[in-house]
Parts: C-alpha cells; sequence; structure tokens
C-alpha cells in the first residue's frame, strides 16, 4: 500500500476559545513558576524519603506514589496550557488531546 501525496489528509482539530489573554506574559510566569514549584517540591519529597531510613514506612512509601502522581499530573498539564498562553495558535488536534486523556488516566490508575 502506498501513501498518495495527491489525496490531503484529513486531521481533526479543538479550538480554545476561552484564552484570549491580555496579558499572557503574567499568566505565562505564574503558571511557570507554579509548575516549578510543583516539581521540586515532589522531588524533594520523593528524595527525602528515600534517604532517610526513619521514613521507610508504608504510609512514607504511600506519600511517595502520591509525589509520583502529581508530577505526572502537573506534566500532562502544565506544558500544554503553558505552550497556548505563549502563542496565538490555540487548537490541539484529536491525536493530541487523546494522548493527554490517556495520560490523565493512567495517572488515575496509578
Amino acid at each position: 500500500m502506498s501513501l498518495n501525496l495527491e489525496e490531503p489528509i484529513i486531521s481533526i482539530v479543538f479550538v480554545l476559545h476561552g484564552l484570549n489573554l491580555t496579558n499572557r506574559h503574567i499568566y505565562f510566569v505564574f503558571l511557570l513558576i507554579t509548575y516549578l514549584f510543583t516539581i521540586f517540591i515532589n522531588l524533594t519529597l520523593i528524595l527525602t524519603i528515600f534517604l532517610e531510613n526513619m521514613l521507610q514506612t508504608p504510609m512514607y512509601l504511600f506519600l511517595c506514589n502520591l509525589c509520583i502522581n502529581g508530577i505526572i499530573g502537573a506534566s500532562s498539564f502544565y506544558p500544554k496550557i503553558l505552550y497556548d498562553i505563549s502563542f496565538d495558535s490555540h487548537v490541539i488536534t484529536y491525536i493530541g488531546s487523546t494522548v493527554k486523556k490517556s495520560v490523565i488516566k493512567v495517572r488515575w490508575l496509578h
């Protein structure tokens, strides 16, 4: 089966209409700081739990699991919203939306 380059490729996209922001740089900086803070705090907690022998109990391992879940969740949300705020193109493809939905589902199954 060969790909015919003369046929148009149809792509389904979703347009995000709620992002008509006048002060984009303020929102971008705020969300970037929030994202980096979330990642930093969760990594700090994970490292503290693994390096301190007294904290290696089931309760703290559960907290470590929640921190990993928080990193996955923040990494599935913040990069796309930061991209959408920084550029004028506010579209997401159907495939991109499906991948994001799958990451969020996997996060809740974790």
